[in-house]
């Protein structure tokens, strides 16, 4: 393993410890230590940081996508992904503490951090339709990915509405499902490592796990017994979301030569 890697591997699985830990404490005491349970999301943000500014090597990402472009003509934009997806944690952070105060609050924060997701992963996906439709290789892909646009609302009618005052979230509901399509276009990427792209596909579908069944707590059963896995599948879903590169051992820096002068080589 890169030894550069060792550090978020480390602190993401510290995280996904903590919450486990703060889940078992809520288990036997009936009372949720929140420090704890933000304390793992504050560590995933740590993980993403050193990711971003130590681990990957910026100039081999950018080289690394481009050459795994099937639009050559249609240039991408890695560093709004190295620098978005870290945004994306920090607003993820913030929504965390703040929905502990007031579900509504935090929702709103959890939405523009869906947005944060789908403007990091736009920049070395494309998401232009008519682009998309007019590729062979993106095209059917694409396709097969829409599926989100009726899961997610089927998610929501089966397991969140409750009667016309649930549809407030329906905007939410909206960009969960299309932040979940947008990763998932990263599956047609086949040039690029093959757990790179399912990691951030399998983080998108947790989150979507994950709100539904915070959705289901909310307005349905606030007794309900899965309440448990709400933030352990949260938690799961931002470390794969944001640590996926660790899987695309190309991008890191080389442990054989100083991280300056490879991005002067490159």
């Amino acid at each position: 393993m890169n030894r550069r890697a060792i550090i978020p591997w480390g602190l993401s699985i510290l995280a996904f410890v903590v919450i486990l830990l703060a889940e078992s404490i809520r288990i036997r005491t009936g009372e949720r230590p929140l420090p704890v349970a933000w304390s793992a999301s504050g560590m995933v943000l740590a993980a993403v940081v050193v990711l971003r500014w130590w681990t990957v090597d910026e100039g081999r990402f950018e080289t690394a996508v481009q050459a795994t472009n099937p639009l050559p003509d249609l240039p991408l934009h890695p560093r709004r992904y190295l620098n978005v997806i870290v945004a994306a944690m920090v607003v993820g952070l913030v929504a965390t503490v703040a929905i502990t105060w007031n579900f509504y609050l935090g929702a709103g924060i959890y939405l523009v951090m869906h947005l944060c997701l789908m403007a990091a992963f736009s920049g070395i996906l494309h998401l232009q339709p008519r682009r998309i439709w007019r590729s062979v290789v993106l095209r059917r892909p694409s396709l097969l990915t829409s599926f989100w646009l009726i899961v997610t609302p089927l998610v929501y009618v089966l397991f969140v509405y409750n009667g016309p005052l649930t549809l407030i979230v329906a905007p939410y509901v909206a960009a969960l499902g299309l932040m979940a399509l947008v990763v998932w276009l990263g599956l047609a990427y086949r040039q690029r490592p093959l757990l790179f792209r399912v990691a951030a596909a399998l983080g998108a579908a947790s989150f979507v796990f994950s709100d539904a069944l915070i959705g289901h707590m909310v307005f349905v059963d606030p007794e309900t017994p899965l309440v448990f896995l709400i933030s352990p599948t949260y938690v799961l879903a931002i470390i794969l979301l944001s640590q996926s590169l660790l899987f695309w051992p190309e991008v890191l820096v080389r442990e054989d030569a100083p991280l300056a002068s490879i991005s002067r080589r490159e």
